[in-house]
């Protein structure tokens, strides 16, 4: 796994899962749908997708949440939709 410096905390080592995760949360315009689902498995969600439709069921802790999967030659996911699994779904930076 690889590791970077993070520039506001020095010495504090930064995986790529919370560099993705924080990413998102600073801009949710420009997060990809295979990052979206990278990072909810990470968190230990389960993804209910069937391939049929475009609309992905994500499940953790009995919340459930549905996002639509982009389609249409765009591989971006809603800034709402983005906000509102983090929010829900995944933990906060200090429950890491």
């Amino acid at each position: 796994m690889w590791y970077w410096y993070s520039n506001r905390q020095p010495g504090k080592l930064v995986t790529q899962h919370q560099k993705l995760l924080q990413r998102m949360r600073n801009n949710p315009k420009h997060v990809r749908y295979k990052d979206l689902v990278k990072v909810l498995q990470k968190a230990g969600c389960v993804i209910h997708d069937d391939g049929a439709g475009s609309h992905v069921t994500v499940e953790r802790d009995g919340q459930i949440q549905t996002i639509v999967r982009p389609h249409g030659g765009d591989d971006l996911v809603k800034p709402y939709q983005v906000r509102r699994v983090l929010q829900t779904l995944v933990p906060g930076d200090d429950e890491e």
